[in-house]
């Protein structure tokens, strides 16, 4: 592919790009890839940081319901990706449309072009102001923990050039990973030699499943306390949530299952595009993702006595109440996370600065990268919740990706299959209400710290 084509891949978690058998993974070569190589690209895409917000989700809609929404959310994204496979063999039967917003624009025109520019505009800087949010948190941790602020407060106050670094750690790098980082990489041509690392989102992903699963299992009592909390909660799934909860919450679920605008690029890739390999794509792919995170929201939904004391981001709850800070798997979990987000961010501000600029010269590059890198950052800075980030970016964008357009496309073009278009009606529906409930119940301040 041409690099401008690929500029969609960078809106999933992970950022993954397909790898290939091929020897050059650079472009990615049509049928060039088997089914167990296109079903990991497919899982690299989509396990990433969105998943820190899974348990929280689950302390807001009670385990029982969050689980039983997380299945029917799985199983509609699974239902997209089948409905674009369909349009994609539709379209191009011999060959492939290589990215989402060429099979949109197919269908809807002009419309569909600028709405996919407005998504990915949307996304890539939402996104990043939701991982900034995380990277502020997680280096403030880190610092905190090297210079053992916990254990010695005496030691909270570390001079560097005459200023307080360790009170405020987490903005002071913060800042200066957008200065001396996130701007000057945001400000490139090309990115194309940062595929190389895109492997790491996946990796920190599940490592931090594997933390919070080993956190939450080594504790006393804590498989008999799993048990009695889920039958608990299955006996009274409704008791601790409300509707303005359930509205805030389904977009996260929303945002961490998002494989829709990868999977056009990678099933481009796939070698036997039949029935039954496009299938097993869809079916082995949602199924590794489903079974990770079923573990992760599980394992920490009974992290804390009180699942809604759970923070938006799982790993907060890791690092504190427990003391476990000091486990080296725990903070092996936060610095993987860290320098998976450091590298996945100028990813993020170029695809942004890419939809709005185009190929432009090198000073209009720097200033559109400054600008975007510049107004995250601020907006991350203060104390503001990442479940809000995240409802606010994942209920209008996902909702659209996930749901609303692929049902659009299925309804326009009127293939034959009346229960697969009764199937993309209800898709239209769900993802109608996560756009309009999801973005006023995050408003209203549903989500913690909104």
């Amino acid at each position: 592919r041409k690099h401008s084509e690929g500029l969609e891949d960078a809106l999933n978690p992970g950022f993954a790009l397909p790898l290939t058998d091929a020897d050059d993974a650079c472009p990615a070569h049509v049928r060039s890839t088997s089914l167990p190589n296109a079903t990991l690209n497919l899982v690299l895409a989509v396990l990433g940081a969105g998943q820190l917000t899974l348990p929280y989700a689950m302390g807001q809609l009670g385990l029982a319901l969050g689980i039983t929404c997380l299945l029917i959310f799985t199983l509609f994204s699974m239902h997209s990706l089948k409905t674009l496979t369909l349009y994609e063999l539709h379209f191009a039967p011999s060959n492939c449309l290589e990215t989402y917003a060429e099979l949109v624009i197919r269908v809807l025109g002009t419309p569909g072009r600028a709405i996919c520019n407005a998504l990915l505009v949307m996304y890539a800087w939402g996104g990043a102001v939701a991982f900034l949010v995380i990277l502020k948190g997680e280096s403030e941790f880190l610092w905190c923990n090297y210079y053992d602020c916990h254990h010695h407060p005496e030691q909270w106050h570390v001079t560097i050039l005459g200023s307080d670094v360790v009170a405020g750690s987490g903005q002071v790098i913060l800042l200066l990973l957008a200065l001396f980082v996130l701007w000057p990489l945001s400000s490139l041509q090309d990115l194309c030699f940062m595929k190389r690392f895109s492997w790491l989102g996946c990796a920190a992903a599940l490592i931090i499943t594997g933390a919070t699963c080993w956190t939450s299992g080594v504790a006393p009592g804590s498989m008999g306390r799993l048990l009695e909390v889920m039958r608990n909660d299955l006996a009274a799934p409704l008791a601790q949530t409300s509707a303005l909860k359930v509205a805030a919450s389904l977009p996260l679920l929303s945002f961490s299952l998002n494989s829709s605008w990868a999977f056009i690029p990678i099933l481009c890739t796939l070698k036997e595009r039949t029935q039954g390999y496009t299938n097993g794509l869809i079916c082995g792919s949602n199924l590794l993702i489903f079974v990770n995170y079923l573990l992760l929201c599980m394992f920490g939904y009974c992290l804390v006595d009180d699942p809604q004391n759970i923070k938006p981001n799982i790993l907060e709850n890791l690092g504190r109440g427990r003391d476990v800070g000091d486990g080296g798997l725990v903070l092996f979990a936060k610095a993987s996370l860290c320098l998976q987000l450091t590298l996945a961010l100028p990813l993020r501000f170029f695809v942004a600065r890419k939809t709005l600029l185009g190929d432009a010269g090198g000073c209009a590059r720097a200033l559109v990268a400054l600008a975007l890198v510049s107004s995250a950052t601020l907006l991350a800075l203060p104390e503001i919740s990442l479940a809000l980030v995240l409802g606010l970016t994942s209920s209008v964008c996902a909702s659209m990706i996930i749901y609303i357009l692929p049902a659009i496309i299925d309804l326009k073009l009127q293939l034959p299959g009346f229960w697969r278009k009764v199937v993309s009606l209800l898709s239209f529906l769900l993802g109608c209400y996560i756009l309009v409930a999801g973005v006023y119940a995050n408003i209203v301040g549903a989500a913690v710290g909104s």
